[in-house]
């Protein structure tokens, strides 16, 4: 897969799922790499964008543009949708993080399809989740 091949792709996956999959890697808290909730989709059902962000020196030493309370520097990776927009870090090689979310949205399957069923029982879901937690850790 080339690197617009994943760029592709990933404008098809929505932004939660982006997110949930890159607070697999642990290289930063949860909460950072997220803007507010200032920045967000006002056209309903334009669906996911991602982009590099470019920005311009005005005055100061960095370029950096502070967007929704999160800095973000030339060539940061953004992905946004209607929930929020988030800065992928740059440290994820894009074509691995695309097979890694559809390997961590399979594993997410089989819970979500237990949890469809008409036996679905607390103990159960709770080692489904586990399982799922075990399969999509990053090593």
């Amino acid at each position: 897969m080339t690197k617009e091949e994943a760029l592709a792709a990933l404008a098809g996956i929505h932004t939660p799922i982006v997110c949930d999959a890159v607070e697999k890697y642990d290289l930063r808290p949860r909460t950072d790499g997220l803007m507010d909730t200032s920045i967000r989709s006002l056209l309903r059902g334009l669906g996911p964008m991602v982009g590099y962000a470019t920005t311009a020196k005005i005055a100061g030493e960095y370029p950096a543009a502070e967007v929704g309370s999160l800095l973000v520097y030339p060539g940061d990776l953004l992905h946004g949708h209607e929930p929020g927009v988030m800065v992928i870090p740059s440290e994820i090689e894009l074509t691995e993080l695309v097979t890694f979310i559809a390997k961590f949205l399979a594993s997410e399957k089989t819970v979500i399809d237990y949890c469809k069923g008409p036996d679905c029982e607390v103990d159960q879901l709770m080692a489904l989740i586990q399982q799922h937690a075990e399969r999509t850790e990053r090593r």
